[in-house]
């Protein structure tokens, strides 16, 4: 139809609105476990990784996207850093002040190891760089989420 489109890789986008489930619902349900009390389950050896990117920064590619000329690509929307499963626990138990323990069950089948998107060419061709780093983005998101919290109470 000659319609001009630009094609966007989200990697695991997480943040506010964000519903739990695929690979940025681990965040949620480290969050839920760690302010419960309850033990952060981890499937696996937690080494895995992933590229966690926040919803701010998906915001930012959306426009890029709209507004270039770099019509009929695909971009990887994403950090370009690895953040293990462990490592993700950690920070939100530290965030949450949670004295949780963080325990291995068996890993989930199919699991891939390491996921990381490569961004040099939304770098180059969209001028789009994530801000937002995962322990930032994490940091937020526990606060916005003690704040909606609060005003529930």
């Amino acid at each position: 139809y000659g319609l001009e489109a630009v094609v966007l890789r989200y990697f695991n986008v997480y943040g506010p609105g964000r519903s739990s489930g695929g690979y940025s619902g681990v965040i949620r349900a480290f969050l839920s476990q760690a302010r419960g009390g309850a033990d952060v389950t981890i499937e696996g050896d937690g080494t895995q990784t992933r590229d966690f990117i926040h919803v701010s920064d998906i915001i930012r590619a959306n426009i890029s996207a709209a507004t270039t000329d770099q019509v009929g690509q695909a971009f990887n929307v994403a950090t370009g850093t690895e953040t293990s499963v462990r490592e993700l626990a950690e920070m939100i138990t530290s965030f949450v002040d949670s004295s949780s323990d963080i325990v291995h069950i068996d890993p989930r089948e199919g699991d891939i190891q390491r996921s990381c998107g490569d961004t040099s060419r939304a770098r180059d061709k969209l001028e789009f760089e994530a801000d937002v780093s995962p322990s930032d983005g994490i940091e937020r998101l526990v606060a916005e989420q003690t704040v909606t919290r609060e005003d529930n109470e």
